[in-house]
């Protein structure tokens, strides 16, 4: 099983799309999510072959694979 990581910011989010986005990448996420300083953005792994478009990631939200 290979793992890919991925950064995300929550920053432009309302606190109410904020946490439910989380919830949603907690969920799928294969650790949840590892929280950067200030909680506006954080870092998640997933399954190298999952699918993340039903996430519903918005764009603002800068969603980008580090590994």
């Amino acid at each position: 099983m290979s793992l890919h990581q991925y950064h995300v910011d929550f920053s432009q989010l309302s606190p109410s799309e904020k946490e439910s986005l989380s919830e949603r990448v907690d969920n799928a996420a294969f650790t949840g999510i590892q929280w950067e300083q200030g909680f506006q953005s954080g870092v998640f792994f997933v399954e190298e072959n999952q699918d993340l478009n039903y996430l519903k990631i918005p764009a603002c939200c800068h969603l980008r694979r580090i590994l």
